[in-house]
């Protein structure tokens, strides 16, 4: 269990600072497609928590739209993937999944604070990475919390908008 104060983390360039607290919604690593090609990594850990556990404190973020529904906020000056998130679009069966920011554990001033408890789609891994440990491994999404990865809609790309209270530029996805 995480105490109720704020831990710090924040972009390679320091340019990028954000805080979280309390306990993870759900601690995961992944080895998705998406996950990889945003990091440039095989392996990414993500901690999510209710967005008003999560401020950015310092800078702007950049976001990048990738389906479906997925925002990927990045800092604009260096480049490192700080978090991702869901965009509901008015759809109701998506809120609960909206509601939940992940942050990059990696990007934490201490990520020991945030360990994974499994592994999401290992079906894609990159057949020469070895995930080591006692954690479960799923070939596709978490038994425990698929209803917070998946957003299953499509909408009309936005040059900008505001999700969970966090104004972003977007960059379009095709």
């Amino acid at each position: 269990m995480v105490d109720s104060e704020w831990h710090e983390g924040g972009c390679f360039c320091g340019s990028v600072r954000f805080r979280v607290r309390g306990d993870s919604i759900w601690k995961a690593g992944c080895t998705c497609n998406s996950c990889v090609k945003s990091h440039g990594a095989p392996y990414v850990v993500w901690a999510g928590f209710d967005r008003g556990n999560y401020e950015v404190v310092q800078g702007n973020l950049s976001a990048y739209r990738s389906p479906p529904n997925v925002i990927r906020a990045f800092c604009p000056s260096c480049g490192s993937t700080l978090s991702y998130g869901k965009d509901a679009a008015g759809d109701q069966a998506l809120e609960e999944a909206a509601s939940v920011i992940y942050i990059a554990v990696a990007n934490l001033d201490n990520p020991d604070l945030y360990p994974p408890d499994e592994v999401v789609h290992g079906k894609e891994k990159i057949k020469w990475f070895h995930l080591g440990g006692d954690i479960p491994i799923h070939d596709f999404i978490s038994p425990k919390a698929g209803h917070l990865q998946f957003g299953g809609i499509d909408r009309p790309q936005e040059e900008g908008y505001e999700v969970g209270g966090l104004d972003f530029d977007v960059t379009k996805h095709d």
